[in-house]
């Protein structure tokens, strides 16, 4: 095993104490930890593996009660995970929210309380999220200790407030604030939070696109075009309602007509004594226009030696 990688399995050691918690990674260091923690007696799930197609819902948690030899009763299970109204249902028919539901309940009905989900939230409708996050509290009450390895920053805070990233090797907890009032409140908080994703409109459907993958937002005619990996999408936005909902978690309004994703920033240049570009880390390498207004504040941003200033 990798040097870096055992340092990171070394850091994770050291965080297993807690009841609930996030680690956002990479797909290959989340394989990782998945092994490690399999290979040390956590139940893992990575949301994978079929269930039997020709037994329907009821049956097949049935079938795990028995083969773990538990004493919950099925009927409660069924209502505890929101699985009634399919209960009759052969799992092949079933939709991937109710899917997962399903895995959470095997892994509630199976004995060890040390468990570790691996992108829990991907691809599930508003509604599966809210339950989860109810039953995630379940969990925690029945003192399960839970671990969620996770490709999005957004999908670990919906979950705990105990997020860390991996990010060059290292391992850092992130910030997370919420108050009293949210959390009283789980229909509002989600609304809150909804703003991870933005939808982008299509002939034919709607994108859903995670603002960290985003580039750049650029105004026009009333509207914004969303650049991302080479491509702009069209969306109903306004430059203002973005600059608002996004400025939490990484842009900047560094234009009149611009917003950027501070992450994605390489370099700043100055072309003369009042025209200045920010430079993108992307794929075709983009600039975006820098209001000598802005110049200073756009600068404490970072710590000097993070992004170059070049002049041309």
């Amino acid at each position: 095993m990798e040097v870096k990688h055992m340092t990171l399995i070394e850091t994770v050691k050291t965080l297993e104490a807690s009841r609930q918690l996030g680690i956002v990674s990479s797909k290959e260091e989340r394989q990782l930890l998945l092994d490690w923690y399999q290979a040390n007696g956590r139940w893992t799930e990575s949301f994978s593996e079929p269930f039997h197609e020709r037994l329907t819902v009821k049956e097949n948690i049935k079938f795990y009660i028995k083969w773990f030899q538990s004493d919950f009763n099925v009927n409660d299970l069924l209502h505890l995970f929101n699985l009634n109204a399919i209960q009759r249902e052969r799992t092949k028919h079933i939709q991937y929210d109710d899917y997962v539901l399903m895995k959470l309940c095997i892994a509630y009905i199976q004995p060890c309380k040390q468990l570790v989900f691996n992108d829990i939230l991907y691809n599930l409708h508003f509604e599966t999220i809210n339950q989860i996050r109810q039953l995630m509290t379940i969990f925690e009450e029945t003192d399960h200790h839970i671990v969620h390895l996770l490709t999005h920053i957004d999908h670990a805070i919906l979950l705990t407030d105990e997020v860390y990233q991996v990010k060059n090797e290292a391992i850092k907890r992130l910030e997370v604030e919420q108050n009293e009032k949210e959390k009283e409140n789980t229909s509002q908080d989600m609304q809150v939070l909804n703003v991870f994703k933005l939808a982008v409109k299509t002939e034919d459907k709607t994108l859903f696109l995670n603002p960290e993958d985003i580039d750049f937002i650029e105004g026009f005619e009333g509207k914004v075009n969303i650049h991302l990996n080479n491509e702009s999408w069209l969306a109903d936005y306004s430059l203002t309602e973005l600059e608002e909902r996004l400025s939490p978690y990484g842009f900047y309004r560094c234009h009149r007509s611009y917003i950027v994703n501070l992450q994605k920033v390489k370099e700043m240049i100055t072309w003369s004594k009042n025209s200045y570009s920010i430079k993108l880390d992307s794929s075709n390498q983009n600039f975006v226009p820098l209001s000598r207004a802005k110049l200073k504040e756009f600068q404490t941003y970072f710590n000097g030696s993070t992004v170059p200033f070049t002049e041309n």
